[in-house]
């Protein structure tokens, strides 16, 4: 892969992913960077999800009333299984206070029986990345994000907490949702996503795979979307 030209560098400073990456954003592919180093404003892509799972047999049917719950209350994580269901995914890039550099990412998945939606926003504070899940942020972990072949993965960290106001409580690692993101660029230049979610206690929790591509260019503007305090 190429290296970063200046202009990505400028952009680069104001997306939390890219500054993780670092030198190491040279290494995705094309299609994959442009998404990545999305430079500050808003971008919309869409796509379809031919998959998207909860659970196993056995464990399904203590997830799926659980996952309900977390999706109505919290927008947090897919809440139904699917097959080729069609997905929006809004991104904002910014700078919060203090500088801090900030990516919302705003999935909607149209199941047949209705949207469900799956926000967090992702920021680099203390050299770090750290990504605060779902509406009212009550759940944040820290991020680990790698490049290799073209593709970027993102895995959660060794930190996760509940916000309760300014309160922060260290979720110990049995009870921790974890998860694993690879997207990379097929062939024809389309983007595709795997997303695997589990729990060191019921296994597998949810998931989903499938494609998307980008709608528009970005554009700059007021934004609307809610941010994690300081």
């Amino acid at each position: 892969m190429s290296a970063l030209r200046t202009d990505e560098w400028r952009t680069a400073a104001m997306n939390p992913i890219a500054l993780a990456l670092g030198a190491r954003s040279g290494l995705l592919s094309p299609a994959v960077r442009q998404h990545i180093l999305q430079e500050e404003g808003t971008a919309r892509y869409r796509g379809v999800m031919r998959s998207v799972w909860v659970g196993t047999a056995e464990t399904e049917w203590i997830l799926r009333p659980i996952l309900l719950c977390a999706s109505r209350f919290f927008d947090l994580l897919a809440p139904a299984a699917g097959q080729n269901v069609p997905f929006d995914l809004v991104h904002e890039v910014r700078l919060l206070d203090r500088r801090k550099p900030a990516m919302s990412w705003a999935r909607m998945f149209y199941f047949s029986h209705g949207l469900a939606r799956f926000n967090d926003v992702i920021t680099y504070e203390d050299g770090r990345l750290v990504d605060w899940l779902g509406r009212g942020f009550p759940i944040a972990s820290t991020l680990m994000v790698s490049a290799s072949d073209g593709a970027m993965v993102m895995e959660s960290g060794s930190e996760q907490w509940l916000n309760i106001g300014r309160l922060r409580i260290s979720i110990p690692t049995p009870l921790r949702a974890l998860a694993r993101v690879r997207e990379w660029e097929d062939e024809d230049g389309i983007l595709q996503v795997d997303a695997f979610i589990w729990s060191p206690i019921l296994g597998p929790i949810c998931g989903y795979r499938g494609w998307f591509n980008r709608k528009n260019s970005p554009s700059a503007g007021q934004s609307s979307s809610p941010v994690p305090s300081a």
